[in-house]
């Protein structure tokens, strides 16, 4: 009886402790996952410079809900345009990548919940949360040969608890990397 007691214990410990290392490890993906799209952008940025062409991050969701993404340069002088990836004038020079595959747990999306604040410096409630790709009405990170971009958000959950947010502005090619805090409801950087 008394093992069965130091075993159902042992149990329990370790099974707390296994919960804490998941989570620890969730939060490093997330962090990771951003981090590297954070630093293709700025990479992007630079290629646009470089070879003096629009390129842009293009991004496609698939029938499960998944985002890939490619990597794309102006073939026709009008920048990178939805309907001029899909006819082959914008072509692509590297991808597709698949996040999800790269960061188990972590995918491009919105946490589920009634109300989920925008990310500063805008106020409000955010109002399109299906939509985890929000640069406009498109989904697509264009990167001119002046060092510009378009500005948008891009939105990585574990679909669980945890969020991040990385913000893109335009003009300035700032880019920011916000964390949402569930319990509080709120940003921080």
């Amino acid at each position: 009886m008394e093992t069965l007691a130091v075993l159902l214990i042992m149990a329990l410990i370790l099974g707390a402790g296994a919960a804490r290392v998941h989570a620890s490890l969730m939060n490093n993906r997330m962090r990771v996952a951003t981090r590297r799209m954070f630093l293709l952008a700025r990479w992007m940025q630079s290629e646009a410079v470089r070879t003096r062409k629009k390129v842009g991050i293009v991004f496609t969701r698939a029938a499960d809900g998944t985002y890939q993404f490619g990597l794309y340069s102006d073939g026709d002088g009008d920048g990178i345009r939805m309907r001029d990836v899909r006819s082959g004038k914008d072509p692509k020079f590297a991808g597709p990548f698949f996040l999800w595959r790269e960061y188990p747990g972590i995918r491009l999306g919105i946490l589920e919940r009634d109300r989920i604040a925008r990310v500063p410096p805008a106020g409000g409630v955010l109002g399109n949360r299906l939509d985890p790709v929000q640069f406009g009405s498109s989904d697509i990170i264009s990167f001119s040969p002046r060092g510009r971009s378009s500005s948008g958000t891009l939105y990585f959950t574990d679909q669980k608890r945890r969020m991040m947010a990385l913000v893109v502005y335009g003009p300035t090619v700032r880019i920011r990397v916000w964390t949402y805090r569930d319990g509080p409801g709120r940003w921080e950087r």
